[in-house]
C-alpha cells in the first residue's frame, strides 16, 4: 500500500513539474508608457515587441513598483514595497533615492523571484543579464538567489567619466569605471558600449540553448540599461530611427527581444514560456529628446503623477494566455512574485505577506477588467498617493528633479485617472464624500501597514565601497586595459590607503552637488 501512494506522488510531482513554464522577463530602463509603437510611439518602431502583443496582451494599466530604478526593482524581485525592506533615506532624501557606486548595503537577504523558484518540484535554473541596481557589496544577484548573473551592477551613467574624475587620484575609486560582472568576477571595467547589447543578448541565447536540453525549467531576466542616459546606440543602430540617439537606442533593445524570442521559437519553446515585457519606471523627462515620453500622462520619472508609474507591459504564453487583446485590469510589478509562484507551483509563506497579488485569472480573462484594488504611491517612506478603482488620491505631490521635500496638499488632490489622464482637472471633494472618505480610509491604513525597516539602506555610504577590478593601491584608477589611464597625470600618494579611508565622512560632500546638477539616477 505504502509503495502505491509513493508511487501516486511521485506521478503528482511529475506532472507538477511538467507543468512549470519557462519565464522570460524583458525589463527597459526608463522606458515611457508611449516609447514603443505597440503603445502609440510616433516616431520609433518596435516590431519584435509589437510582435509580443500581437501573441499576448497589452497591459494598459501596469504601474511599476516605484518611479526610479533601484526601490522599483527592488519591489519586482520580491513582490513588497521597498520602505519594507529599507529602501529608502532619511538623510539627503532628495538626493539618495537609488544605490550608488559608493553605497555599501543592498537589497535585504530576503526572497526573490530565483531563491522562491527554487522551491518549485523542479526546481528554476536562473540567469539576469544586464542591469542589477540593487547594490554590489555582498548583494550581487548570484547573492540574492540568482544562479548565474552577467551584467553591470547599476545604472550606465553612474561611471567615473560622468563625474568629471577620470584622471583624480583617490576621487576617481569612490566613483570607478562602469564595471561588468560575470557572477561576482569583474571581467570588464569599463563596459564596453558598443557591443555591450550583443554580448547580453549572446548570453541569453546561450543560456536558453544550455538549459532547452536539461529537464529543469528555467528564468531568464533581461534587464536592459537602455534607454536609461548617457544613450550609448552601438554603431549599427545610430541613426537609424527619426527619434535620435533615444529612439535608437529603443531600436536596439527591440532587436534583442527579438534575438531571443527567435531563440526560443527555434528550439520549440514558445509554447511553454511564460514571456513578459516592461519597463521598471516611466521616462526621464526632465532630459528633454534624450528622455522618453508618459504619453497622455502626466509627467514621469521620480514624481508620483501618473506618468512616473505607469509603463508599459506586455505578456505573451501561446496556447495558454489570448492574443491580440487589451487587459484594463488594474496590475504592478509588485505581483511577478506571487504571479510566478502561482505559475511554478510553489506555496507562497503565509508569515511573509506580499504587496502584489496573483494576476494569472486576470491575464486569463482580459475581458474582465478588475480595477478594485489599491496603487500605492512612494516617495523614500512617504505614502504620497492611493489609487483605488478610477480614483487617485494625492496626499502629497513634488517634483520630480528638485530640492523641495514632499509638499502637503491640503485639501488633498482627487482625479479620476480613467477619464482624466493627464491629471489637469482635480475633483471637489464635497462632491465625491464617498470616495474620498474611502481613500483617505485606505490611506491611513497603508501608512499603518507600511511599517519601516529599521535601517534606511540608500544612506549606508562608504568610499572604498566602488567595485575595483584591480583594488590595490587605492590611489589608482580602476581599468582592465591600463591605456585607459592617464599615467601622466598620476600621482603617487604616500599612505593613499589612509587617505581614502579619510574620505569615509566627506562622500556626500563631495558627490551630492553633482548628483543634484545631474538629476537622480
Amino acid at each position: 500500500m505504502l509503495s502505491k501512494v509513493t508511487a501516486s506522488l511521485a506521478i503528482l510531482v511529475a506532472l507538477a513539474a511538467a507543468s512549470q513554464p519557462n519565464i522570460v522577463l524583458f525589463l527597459a530602463d526608463d522606458l515611457g508608457y508611449s516609447d514603443i509603437s505597440a503603445f502609440g510611439a510616433p516616431s520609433i518602431t518596435t516590431p519584435n515587441i509589437d510582435k509580443l502583443s500581437t501573441n499576448g496582451l497589452r497591459l494598459h494599466q501596469f504601474y511599476s513598483a516605484h518611479s526610479v530604478c533601484t526601490p522599483s526593482r527592488a519591489g519586482l524581485m520580491t513582490g513588497r514595497l521597498p520602505r519594507r525592506l529599507g529602501i529608502y533615506s532619511q538623510e539627503l532624501p532628495t538626493i539618495l533615492r537609488v544605490f550608488f557606486p559608493f553605497s555599501t548595503s543592498g537589497l535585504p537577504n530576503v526572497s526573490t523571484i530565483p531563491a522562491m523558484l527554487k522551491q518549485a518540484a523542479n526546481p528554476y535554473a536562473s540567469k539576469l543579464i544586464g542591469k542589477w541596481h540593487l547594490g554590489h557589496e555582498e548583494s550581487l544577484p548570484t547573492q540574492r538567489g540568482w544562479d548565474e548573473f552577467y551584467g553591470i551592477p547599476y545604472s550606465n551613467d553612474m561611471d567615473v567619466s560622468d563625474y568629471g574624475l577620470t584622471n583624480i587620484p583617490v576621487a576617481n575609486r569612490i566613483v570607478t569605471p562602469l564595471p561588468l560582472y560575470n557572477n561576482t568576477n569583474i571581467i570588464e571595467q569599463p563596459l564596453d558600449f558598443s557591443t555591450a547589447t550583443d554580448r547580453f543578448t549572446s548570453e541569453g541565447i546561450e543560456f536558453i540553448n544550455r538549459h532547452e536540453r536539461e529537464d529543469a525549467p528555467f528564468l531568464l531576466m533581461m534587464s536592459y540599461y537602455q534607454p536609461h542616459i548617457p544613450l550609448n546606440p552601438s554603431p549599427a543602430f545610430a541613426n537609424t530611427t527619426l527619434r535620435g540617439p533615444f529612439g535608437d537606442c529603443v531600436a536596439e533593445l527591440d532587436h534583442s527581444v527579438g534575438q531571443i524570442m527567435k531563440a526560443l521559437e527555434d528550439r520549440g519553446l514558445l509554447n511553454n514560456t511564460f514571456v513578459m515585457f516592461a519597463s521598471d519606471n516611466g521616462p526621464w523627462i526632465k532630459k528633454s529628446d534624450q528622455g522618453g515620453s508618459a504619453g497622455p500622462f502626466r509627467d514621469g520619472k521620480g514624481t508620483t503623477w501618473e506618468g512616473g508609474l505607469r509603463v508599459p507591459a506586455i505578456v505573451s504564453y501561446p496556447g495558454r494566455l489570448p492574443k491580440g487583446q487589451v487587459s484594463l485590469s488594474v496590475m504592478s510589478l509588485l505581483d511577478l512574485y506571487p504571479t510566478f509562484a502561482g505559475l511554478a507551483g510553489v506555496a507562497l509563506d503565509p508569515s511573509a505577506p506580499l504587496d502584489g497579488q496573483d494576476i494569472w485569472p486576470l491575464l486569463e480573462q482580459p475581458h474582465i477588467a478588475n480595477r478594485e484594488r489599491s496603487i500605492i504611491y512612494m516617495y523614500q517612506n512617504t505614502v504620497m498617493a492611493i489609487r483605488y478603482g478610477a480614483y487617485k488620491l494625492h496626499m502629497y505631490t513634488r517634483c520630480g528633479y528638485c530640492p523641495e521635500r514632499p509638499q502637503k496638499q491640503e485639501p488633498p488632490l482627487l482625479f479620476n485617472v480613467e477619464r482624466d489622464l493627464g491629471e489637469k482637472h482635480s475633483l471637489d471633494l464635497k462632491e465625491y464624500p464617498q470616495v474620498a472618505q474611502h481613500l483617505l480610509a485606505l490611506y491611513d491604513a497603508a501608512v499603518l501597514d507600511i511599517i519601516d525597516e529599521a535601517t534606511p539602506r540608500l544612506q549606508l555610504l562608504g568610499a572604498e565601497a566602488a567595485p575595483c577590478c584591480n583594488p590595490n593601491p587605492p590611489d589608482k584608477p580602476c581599468y582592465s586595459n591600463s591605456s585607459g589611464w592617464n599615467t601622466s597625470q598620476h600621482i603617487a600618494l604616500e599612505g593613499s590607503k589612509d587617505i581614502v579611508s579619510s574620505l569615509q565622512g566627506t562622500v556626500l560632500q563631495r558627490f551630492a552637488p553633482l548628483i543634484a546638477e545631474r538629476g537622480e539616477l
